[in-house]
């Protein structure tokens, strides 16, 4: 069980600090100024201002591992050995025994408990909209003189270095073979998991493209006819565009298998299930950023358009575009990374001839090829990597070629 938790609170890490960073530069410097000109020491600003300040961000952060971890079959099964969570009963009741209306009824709990904490916490939902973006980001700056600091350093540089331990142990994994009783430097991992992910890597690539590109455009354009157009009809698509942030993944692809398998929405075993399924459960994110991002463009530049004679289509193109790019970034980044890294949601979904890298490597952990299993985390580590960079690379430049 702790080695459970330990793994998943770990995974969870890199983007609840990334959020909590967002709810963090958006607190006015002025005011910690304010608080140390009369007196007040690093710990009374860390829990009089900074935790108060930050109690929205914590309960978003919390109610997003919830979510992730009570839906979570993966982890409790490669690692969890005898101990069992319901999400991974869930799992075995479809794949072992083919039923589908217990794995339902399974999964119609795990969505009562998420519902049951998403009401408890997001009493003011306007409050999560953010989700970690700022439009001023500026550094918090705080004395480095107390017990308290000294002792946050020392918990982040512990989770720093045991992320790094987790990378490096599977670059090692996937370079090293056992000969002979001991572990030596081979290629041999390589060779062998080639035969796994010939064909695989482009669909999985592509089906990512797809949902990173797709998810964005609907994000932008859901924010943009919310809150600049005002459209009273968008708040009925934005309620039901966040319904799949609070569905456990397993639930939502259940739910595909069992609405598209008959005609005349026969979509089983094709590659349309499985792309609108990630497009769809990573678009509250995109919804999210854009209308966080909406509400701090300047009406004036979109009327100047307007008054020029240019429609909607202009307002977005030369308006909302150049200002939400910033946005756009981080909704292409993350919803690319997630379905590079997705399984809940697809595994039932995917047909053995149409599986994608993060479910070929689930396979073989679970067959005790730990080698091979690595050398595709790393693949997928790659992948995310350079898309991440050619997404910053992109952006940069053109936001160079706007200045000019």
């Amino acid at each position: 069980m702790w080695g459970i938790m330990s793994m998943q609170s770990i995974s969870y890490l890199s983007l609840n600090t990334l959020l909590l960073v967002g709810f963090l530069e958006k607190i006015d410097q002025r005011i910690i100024d304010s608080a140390r000109s009369l007196g007040a020491r690093t710990n009374n600003i860390i829990i009089d201002i900074l935790l108060p300040s930050m109690k929205n961000g914590i309960s978003a952060v919390f109610m997003l591992s919830f979510f992730k971890s009570i839906a979570d079959f993966a982890t409790p099964n490669i690692i969890g050995g005898k101990f069992s969570v319901l999400a991974l009963e869930a799992y075995f009741e479809v794949i072992a025994n083919g039923n589908l209306s217990l794995a339902a009824s399974m999964n119609i709990i795990i969505l009562f408990l998420t519902l049951l904490v998403y009401f408890i916490f997001a009493k003011n939902r306007q409050n999560y909209t953010s989700l970690g973006l700022s439009s001023q980001r500026k550094a918090i700056k705080l004395h480095d003189n107390t017990i308290l600091y000294y002792t946050i350093a020392f918990i982040s540089s512990l989770l720093l270095l045991t992320l790094s331990i987790l990378y490096i142990s599977i670059i090692f994994t996937a370079f090293s073979r056992m000969k002979d009783g001991s572990l030596v430097f081979s290629l041999e991992n390589f060779k062998d998991t080639a035969r796994y992910i010939n064909s695989i890597t482009i669909r999985s690539i592509t089906y990512s493209l797809i949902s990173a590109l797709g998810g964005s455009l609907l994000g932008m354009l859901i924010g943009y006819y919310l809150i600049i157009k005002k459209d009273s009809y968008m708040k009925v698509i934005d309620y039901f565009a966040n319904l799949p942030y609070v569905i456990p993944g397993m639930f939502f692809g259940l739910a595909y298998l069992l609405f598209f398998r008959d005609k005349p929405l026969y979509l089983t075993g094709t590659s349309a299930i499985v792309i609108l399924n990630v497009l769809f459960k990573q678009l509250p994110f995109s919804t999210r950023i854009f209308n966080a991002s909406m509400k701090s463009v300047d009406k004036n530049i979109l009327k100047a358009i307007r008054d020029l004679g240019g429609g909607s289509f202009y307002e977005i193109k030369d308006g909302i575009l150049p200002l939400s790019k910033e946005s756009m970034r981080v909704s292409l980044i993350n919803a690319f990374t997630t379905t590079m890294t997705t399984v809940g949601s697809i595994i039932f979904l995917v047909y053995p001839s149409k599986k994608l890298m993060t479910l070929v490597m689930f396979d073989v952990i679970n067959s005790g090829k730990y080698n091979e299993g690595s050398v595709i985390a790393l693949y997928i580590l790659v992948i995310c990597l350079i898309f991440n960079l050619l997404i910053q690379v992109l952006t940069k430049e053109k936001s160079h070629w706007l200045r000019r």
